[in-house]
């Protein structure tokens, strides 16, 4: 009888115990999908964005709902159907899903992803992975491709590339080089600092840093400018932007879509349980190399190293 009683408070115990698993597990379980906004835009833009897509839904296991942003979509109806969906946290892609964020994030857990951050949006409370390369691999890239440089000159907005100017500092640091940081407010301003720099003092062992979605760069006539008489005098140029390498640029770091994606499912999970809110810079990244401007600074890169490269200018 004692042994009965026994089994059958065990029971009760098992079965409790499950019925407090199984309401634990739900409240878990609900909210627990990510929700992916991303622009409806035409190829070849679409396919960034579906790369993006399917790295957020591999490292979610699938627990991923989507929407496809229209142009004049209501944030009235995206709201609705976010509501419906009850996600953990939303993923915003694109430049439109910046907009879209600062009008859910009051409501939903958000984070943005394959656009660039700048400082107002970060002071704005947006928060996510920019599109900008991470300062730490570009410098790191550097020194592995160019190891005589020793200075990095830098031009930029502050309002728009500060923070990642400031990333900057510290690999610069880290890495033995010094990092000379000229803000500036317009394309006039940033012409007359480049003007001032690209002079005769200019030598192999000083870099340009072009930033990419920087209000201070004229991607016409004083990219060109900067591109010819850093030819003309031996000095490394490298981007954040990887049409730039095609024009002459040594080299540029660019996305990998879809280990992008992936990360940016991870941060999800990341903020949704609580950790950093902190905005970063993209670590998921490829390179593009132009070997014709690498062979005329002198710089080593044989064969056996173009397998490292992701896009090679000239075409070959």
């Amino acid at each position: 009888m004692l042994k009965k009683k026994k089994n059958g408070y065990a029971w009760v115990v098992f079965a409790v115990a499950t019925a407090l698993s199984c309401s634990v597990l739900g409240a878990f379980a609900k909210g627990a999908a990510i929700a992916v906004l991303y622009p409806d835009v035409r190829e070849p833009y679409s396919s960034i964005f579906k790369d993006v897509l399917e790295g957020i839904k591999r490292e979610a296991d699938g627990k991923v709902k989507s929407y496809a942003l229209k142009k004049d979509e209501s944030v009235a109806n995206l709201k609705q159907w976010l509501r419906k969906q009850d996600p953990g946290t939303v993923i915003l892609l694109g430049n439109r899903g910046k907009s879209v964020a600062e009008e859910v994030q009051s409501e939903f857990v958000t984070l943005t992803g394959a656009a660039i951050l700048s400082d107002e949006n970060i002071n704005a409370g947006l928060v996510g992975i920019s599109l900008a390369p991470a300062p730490s691999r570009l410098l790191s890239k550097l020194k592995q491709l160019a190891p005589k440089v020793r200075r990095v000159i830098v031009v930029y907005h502050p309002e728009t590339n500060g923070w990642l100017v400031e990333l900057a500092k510290s690999s610069a640091k880290e890495l033995g080089l010094e990092l000379k940081t000229l803000p500036a407010k317009d394309v006039r301003e940033a012409a007359g600092l480049y003007q001032q720099e690209l002079g005769d003092q200019l030598n192999g062992g000083d870099a340009i840093w072009l930033l990419q979605g920087d209000p201070t760069m004229d991607e016409r006539s004083l990219l060109l400018t900067i591109l010819n008489k850093a030819w003309s005098s031996h000095t490394v140029v490298f981007s954040s932007n990887p049409s730039h390498v095609k024009r002459g640029a040594l080299f540029s770091l660019f996305p990998d879509n879809f280990n992008m994606g992936k990360s940016l499912a991870l941060k999800a999970r990341q903020i949704k349980e609580g950790d950093s809110r902190t905005p970063e810079p993209l670590k998921d990244l490829l390179i593009a190399v132009n070997v014709r401007t690498a062979e005329h600074l002198n710089l080593n890169i044989d064969r056996s190293q173009l397998r490292d490269f992701d896009l090679i200018f000239p075409n070959r």
